[in-house]
This record gives C-alpha cells, structure tokens and sequence, in this order.
C-alpha cells in the first residue's frame, strides 16, 4: 500500500519546504542579509520567525525559550541566510526532492531537519546548505549529497576547517584519522616508518583528497584556491617509501 509522501513528514520538515520557495528566499534577501549571519540574537530570530514558516513553527511552538530550541532557530537561520545568497530553480528543487525521496525513501525536508537537528556546530548549516545549492544545480549527485550530509553531521567542525590541508600529502594526528574514517581523504603514501611531529614530511603516510572530500571542499566550503577537477585525487599505484 502506497502512502502519499506528504503525509508522512513532520509539521517541521514541511515548513521547511515552504521556506525554501521563491517568495521566502527574496525575502530572507532583503529582509535580513549576510550582515546578521555573524551574530543571532533572539531579536533577529523574532524578526525571522515573521516571515520564515520552519522558524515560525519553531517560535510558535517553543518561544526559543529551551536551549534547544534556540539551537534550532539559529541553525535555520543561518541554513537560510547561505541558501538565498545565490537564485536557484525551484522546478529543479521539485526534481531533486522526487529523486530523494526514490533513492532514500524519505522527504529531502525530513533529511534535511534531521541533519540540522543533529549538527553540533551552527556553522555547519552553511556548509549544508552549500551542499543542497549546489546538487540542485547537479554539481553534486543525489546520492553523494546524502552521504555529505551524513559527514557533515559527523565529521567535527574543526576537522573539516582541516580538509583543504589534504590537497597535497599531508598527516595530521587525529584529524586524519576522523576525516580518513570519513570517507574524505585516502591514502595516498605508504610508509610503515614513525611519523616525525616537528617534520611532517619525514615517515609515516600521506592522505590526500577523495572525490567526497573534493566535492566537500569545493562546494560545501568553498576554497577558493582549490581547483576542482571532478575525478578526485587518483591513486592507482601508491607510492612506498622504505622504512629507515
């Protein structure tokens, strides 16, 4: 028995498909800008909450009066503030929920509440809605975009401050290990000798970009010096250095 997909949101996941509609975003625009991204204050979630319907639900059923839900509002906000920054195809924003909701057999706005329900670091909203912008547009596939949202609510946001470190061979200890673990970066030389803390370039291996980590790097954080080829940094043979 089918079910219509609607019907099986949350009252949440539904505003948030009616914030993300032509109308909303001219106004998140005008109204609000990049100027308040830096500083959120319950005035500016109040003023929000006026014309955004995910974050007046929030306020409606809530006041932002629990930390969490302050959290919440603020993440939205910020979710929002990154995705009106550029115009986008709302018929291709209907596309991509569709295919979503095929391959994942759940709304895109379900996902994406839950993501920023989850994200430990408001910041991350950015990097989410950089993401979405971007497979919207088809820079991103539907299936990649998913797993970038689950690594963005994974990965801490200091270790993915860390990823444009990866577009040469470089180790860190821990972040590498987190981002390696992530499916971000791989292994690019093999070496079974002693990492040398004072000179990174003498033992131990080497990690470089994955085509995830690219796509993140790219499109969710936006490095300008990083030139995008698409492939992903390709390792078909490894290089070894002998262990001293």
């Amino acid at each position: 028995m089918s079910e219509d997909k609607n019907t099986m949101e949350s009252p949440y996941s539904e505003g948030l498909r009616q914030s993300l509609t032509p109308a909303v975003i001219k106004k998140v625009r005008r109204d609000l800008g990049s100027d308040n991204s830096s500083t959120v204050g319950n005035n500016i979630l109040d003023i929000a909450a006026g014309f955004i319907p995910v974050i007046g639900l929030v306020k409606a059923k809530t006041s932002f009066h629990g930390y969490r839900d302050y959290k919440t509002a603020k993440k939205l906000l910020k979710f929002m503030e990154t995705f009106s920054q550029e115009d986008y195809n709302p018929e291709e924003l209907d596309d991509m929920a569709h295919e979503i909701q095929n391959i994942n057999s759940e709304s895109l706005f379900e996902n994406m509440m839950d993501i920023l329900d989850r994200i430990d670091n408001a910041n991350k909203a950015v990097i989410l809605a950089n993401i979405l912008r971007h497979s919207i547009k088809g820079d991103i596939s539907r299936p990649n975009y998913l797993r970038l949202c689950w690594i963005i609510a994974n990965v801490p946001y200091i270790d993915l401050l860390q990823l444009h470190k990866y577009r040469t061979d470089f180790y860190e200890p821990s972040s590498t290990e987190i981002l390696s673990a992530n499916g971000l970066i791989h292994e690019t030389v093999i070496d079974g000798g002693e990492f040398d803390a004072e000179d990174s370039d003498k033992g131990g291996s080497k990690f470089g970009l994955s085509p995830l980590g690219e796509e993140m790097l790219h499109y969710g954080l936006y490095n300008i010096d990083w030139q995008y080829n698409g492939v992903g940094r390709q390792v078909p043979n490894p290089k070894w250095r002998t262990i001293k």
